[in-house]
């Protein structure tokens, strides 16, 4: 469990504002699930307005993806080997230098789907 008590120096910007301290203050005496919930929805609100055909987009993506498993489809590889291959992209990405990490790690991860925790879809 998280302690509620407020870390020495997490941020590296200091909270200059009185406003912003009592904040940090209310939300640090609240139970840990609305803490983690207040979190999520602050950095929610980072990301701007959602995408208006996203969530349709994902809805019929994931039905296609069942589909092709429940036909038999979709190729499979254990979640281990997926793993790996996520790490080597991953690898490969940081040592080609910057901007090409986050594209690459993303079309990978979006290659996969997990399934009952034991298979993950190539």
């Amino acid at each position: 469990m998280l302690s509620t008590s407020r870390p020495e120096r997490l941020s590296l910007i200091p909270m200059s504002s009185t406003t912003l301290q009592r904040a940090l203050g209310l939300a640090l005496k609240l139970p840990e699930n609305e803490r983690a919930a207040l979190v999520h929805d602050l950095i929610a609100s980072l990301d701007g307005p959602a995408d208006a055909g996203a969530q349709q987009a994902w809805e019929a993506e994931i039905t296609k993806r069942l589909a092709e498993l429940k036909t038999g489809n979709a190729r499979t590889v254990d979640a281990g080997e997926a793993l790996r291959r996520i790490d080597a992209a991953a690898l490969e990405a940081v040592e080609a230098g910057p901007g090409r990490l986050s594209g690459q790690l993303a079309c990978e991860q979006d290659r996969r789907t997990h399934h009952n925790g034991r298979r993950l879809t190539d």
